[in-house]
């Protein structure tokens, strides 16, 4: 049987599979584990962007695309907004997975699955789609045309995202494998973080003559440092967002109780509580994360008027914030950022352009 025949093939079972992939994108429930990186809940990718690209290890053009998602996947999975998945659209075998492990692959791959709404016909491979943050396919084609669309729909999906949306835990950005794909169930976003953090710690590197595990000490690792960056990002973040960045610190103070960083997210919170503008700001700030929210679930066409009334009022309250004398810029700017989050909300769909405003 030679290679096209055996393409063919695979194309038809695929054709086969890919019944149960209809619908939504966020209903998708896979029948395997990944063949590479950590299991996905679709659930969970509600307000993210999603790229997917089917491929096979016996396609060049393949081949020479996972780079260039690898560093994709490196560049966007810290917003916090973007997923990046690949479908193995050809036979298994080790190959695969060796190429893979070479490449350093940073995503997570699924062998033959097929997709809601991927527009794809026949079976021509690299292929990749995009889905934006609400679920809608808005791209397709290679994967170097579709690539240059994620950039601009992150953008889009990081403005929409609520106000409330805080998911970092240590493993975000991390690909993790094997007995570690379950740790991020562990790192509840109202829980401590230190006792797995210990326990992972302790794995690693254990007490006495005992050897550790090297991929635990080496992950421990890089969770501590994904921590440190995002704490650091954060203090950044204060001088731009204040508002969004003491409603950030403040959770992360509760995941970081017992550990070393704790004390100095402590004491930013208490320091910025002082700031009469972010109190007053962040009354208005949390009103209109209520209402967006409602917005991004879908708010009943009964009650539509309603809501756009109080966005105007809102936007009413947010330009005489910034009108007052003597506020600092850094909230005046915050709240002028609300302002346009609100008014693209409730407005027609924004055009997506390459230069997405931020």
């Amino acid at each position: 049987m030679n290679f096209y025949r055996v393409s063919a093939f695979f194309a038809c079972l695929l054709a086969v599979a890919s019944a149960f992939a209809q619908g939504s994108l966020y209903q998708v429930t896979p029948r395997e584990a990944p063949i590479w990186g950590s299991p996905i809940d679709f659930k969970s990718l509600r307000g993210k962007v999603v790229m997917v690209e089917y491929w096979g290890i016996n396609c060049p053009p393949c081949v020479a695309s996972i780079p260039k998602l690898i560093a994709c996947q490196a560049q966007f999975a810290g917003t916090g907004r973007f997923v990046l998945i690949g479908s193995h659209r050809q036979g298994m075998s080790n190959d695969v997975t060796t190429f893979l492990k070479g490449k350093g692959c940073n995503f997570t791959i699924y062998q033959g699955m097929s997709f809601p709404n991927d527009g794809k016909e026949g079976g021509g491979i690299p292929y990749a789609f995009l889905y934006d943050h609400e679920g809608n396919v808005v791209a397709s084609g290679s994967p170097s045309s579709v690539l240059t669309k994620v950039g601009p729909y992150v953008e889009l999906a990081r403005q929409a995202a609520s106000l409330l949306s805080y998911d970092f835990t240590p493993c975000s950005g991390l690909t993790l494998e094997g007995q570690f794909q379950t740790l991020p169930k562990m790192f509840m976003p109202d829980k401590a973080w230190s006792a797995t953090l210990k326990k992972l710690e302790k794995m690693g590197k254990p007490a006495g003559k005992k050897e550790g595990n090297s991929e635990a000490a080496a992950l421990y690792d890089d969770m501590i440092g994904v921590i440190d960056k995002e704490v650091e990002e954060l203090m950044e973040m204060r001088e731009k967002e204040p508002v969004q960045a003491m409603y950030r610190l403040q959770r992360l103070s509760k995941n970081l109780s017992g550990m070393s960083q704790a004390a100095a997210v402590k004491e930013a919170v208490i320091e910025m509580k002082k700031d009469k503008d972010v109190l007053e700001l962040q009354k208005i700030w949390m009103e209109s994360a209520k209402l967006l929210d409602a917005k991004s679930l879908g708010i009943p066409a009964n009650k539509m008027a309603g809501a756009k009334k109080s966005a105007g009022k809102l936007v009413k309250r947010l330009e005489t914030f910034c009108e007052e004398p003597e506020r600092s810029s850094p909230t005046v700017a915050e709240a002028k950022g609300l302002v346009k989050k609100i008014k693209r909300a409730f407005s027609a769909k924004a055009e997506v352009t390459e230069e997405a405003e931020s």
